[in-house]
């Protein structure tokens, strides 16, 4: 969907895996000492992170861009507590936040290239 709308498309997933690279990192340092702050630190950073330098390609293209940090932010604000409740030995837990991920962001992308 980004290809036809977003001319720097290619760099999005080199974005969001540095984003996890770095969240999860942190992520694990802190869980060695603490599993739960290290869970909160990753709901907290993860979305927040990965919206940031997503947003740093949309913001030459949409002149609302921002609006991207809040809803990736929200996205994982909510996928992830959805997998607790669902259990997270769950095997589709990732595909579970994803889905929750995509329908909070999906409506801000679509609103973004209608601008």
């Amino acid at each position: 969907m980004l290809r036809p709308h977003v001319t720097v498309a290619g760099w999005w997933v080199l974005a969001s895996v540095v984003a996890v690279a770095v969240v999860g990192a942190m992520v694990f340092a802190v869980a060695a000492v603490n599993v739960d702050v290290g869970w909160v630190l990753g709901v907290a950073l993860l979305g927040t992170v990965l919206g940031v330098l997503q947003w740093l390609l949309l913001r030459g293209q949409f002149s609302r861009a921002g609006w991207w940090v809040l809803a990736s932010s929200v996205g994982w604000v909510f996928g992830l507590p959805v997998v607790g409740i669902l259990g997270a030995a769950m095997s589709a837990s990732w595909a579970v936040i994803g889905a929750v991920y995509g329908t909070i962001t999906g409506p801000v992308l679509v609103w973004l290239v209608r601008q």
